[in-house]
């Protein structure tokens, strides 16, 4: 009897397959295959989306409010002084040495309170400007990323300038010294997701140059690429990167808080379809860390 229900049940499974041939045709290498963007054009797509990545819930902090910011950025090569307004979440910049001293602009910002006495900063100065900058109070040092984007060039340029240096109204103190970069990113490999799951990416830190990064959800989903990055290290656990992508014009200026596994990042980049520039700040969790040993 067990012999005859085994047939049976074998026979009519042969039978539903041979229909399903019949009527819907015989699956094709096409068909098996899922058709993946390639990094170009899920970048394109990305730019598209950005508002994914919006949250209200980033409140800036208002640590700032009232202060006056001097740094000498890149040895004296461009001096910035940074007016925080005392009642809201606006700074006045201005240029003060340098090929363009005098500049000066009044811009939104949003900034959070990472440790005590460090200050994280994401702002867009210009239409074609981003910057992302640690203020480090304890030891009077300022360090960040300066991303600008050059429609006038042939297929537009983004620019990626690592800047830091002394802030001056903390006077000069022997503990002013250069972050270093973040060479103990190396070997660490970790998935950060994005507000409401828009998004979920792992990144993969090779060595002190280069990480790959993959797209596990998302616009971006199954996409991945390796790019050339920068870096600071601000603190234990705490790591501020930055990197263009070499297939489309995005830059992406991150603040790695692994000790309390949290991610703010600035979105920016130039939108083809639309012919402008876009900006989103957002944050993400980092909910496992994985570090190699020996590095």
């Amino acid at each position: 009897m067990t012999k005859f229900v085994f047939q049976y049940r074998f026979l009519w499974s042969v039978l539903s397959l041979l229909l399903a041939v019949l009527c819907h045709g015989a699956p094709t290498a096409d068909s098996l295959t899922q058709e993946v963007m390639t990094p170009a054009q899920a970048g394109r797509l990305f730019l598209k989306n950005t508002g994914n990545f919006r949250d209200s819930s980033m409140q800036s902090s208002r640590s700032l409010y009232g202060k006056t910011l001097t740094v000498d950025f890149q040895h004296g090569e461009f001096r910035m002084q940074h007016q925080f307004h005392a009642e809201e979440d606006k700074m006045t910049w201005e240029v003060l040495t340098g090929e363009i001293a005098g500049r000066r602009g009044t811009v939104s910002y949003q900034a959070f309170d990472i440790r005590p006495g460090i200050v994280f900063i994401m702002a867009q100065p210009r239409t074609s400007e981003s910057v992302a900058l640690v203020i480090d109070h304890n030891r009077g040092w300022a360090a960040g990323f300066l991303g600008r984007y050059l429609i006038e060039q042939p297929e537009g340029t983004m620019d990626l300038f690592p800047i830091q240096g002394p802030i001056l109204e903390a006077g000069n103190s022997s503990s002013q010294q250069p972050f270093p970069s973040a060479k103990d990113l190396i070997g660490s490999r970790f998935t950060v997701v994005y507000p409401n799951e828009a998004a979920v990416y792992e990144h993969i830190y090779l060595n002190d140059n280069y990480v790959t990064w993959l797209c596990h959800k998302g616009t971006s989903q199954g996409v991945a690429d390796t790019e050339r990055f920068h870096s600071f290290k601000v603190s234990d656990d705490l790591y501020l990167v930055a990197w263009n992508e070499k297939s489309a014009p995005i830059q992406l200026s991150f603040l790695f808080d692994f000790k309390n596994q949290q991610e703010l990042a600035a979105l920016f980049g130039y939108d083809e379809s639309r012919a402008r520039t876009v900006y989103q700040t957002t944050f993400a969790d980092i909910p496992k860390i994985t570090r190699s040993v020996g590095y």
